[in-house]
């Protein structure tokens, strides 16, 4: 069984609401129910490290980037030229479940497969970040 109720005016809007009462002071509160496992690592550091140490304001992070691909397509081509099959950044992603609450997880540069099998994983660095 369903109640109904019947309005002489229409129902409020965001621009045509205003409340019955002022209020000094409205707080909304917000809780999260679940954490997935993959978040907590991040929201304990944020709730426990506030001043920790940040990158420079100095740093160049376009300059940075087109020196690391610089250097990351320089050897690309020397691997190729070795006859390497070359796998690169995001091909490259990777996540392995070593327990309950701990996983393992990386995207190196890059990784080559030689003729024979072998492989070979590559991170170039080029300075900071």
């Amino acid at each position: 069984m369903y109640a109904t109720r019947t309005c002489a005016t229409s129902p409020p809007t965001s621009s045509n609401w205003q409340p019955e009462t002022v209020y000094d002071v409205v707080f909304f509160g917000f809780w999260l129910s679940h954490v997935p496992p993959e978040w907590s690592w991040s929201a304990w550091f944020k709730s426990h490290y506030i001043d920790w140490p940040h990158m420079p304001d100095t740093f160049e992070l376009a300059k940075w980037k087109v020196d690391h691909n610089a250097l990351l397509l320089e050897l690309i081509e020397q691997r190729r030229a070795l006859g390497e099959r070359v796998y690169r950044e995001a091909q490259n992603k990777f996540q392995v479940r070593l327990s309950g609450t701990i996983t393992l997880g990386g995207k190196p540069d890059l990784v080559t497969v030689a003729p024979d099998g072998s492989v070979r994983i590559f991170d170039a660095k080029t300075g900071s970040p």
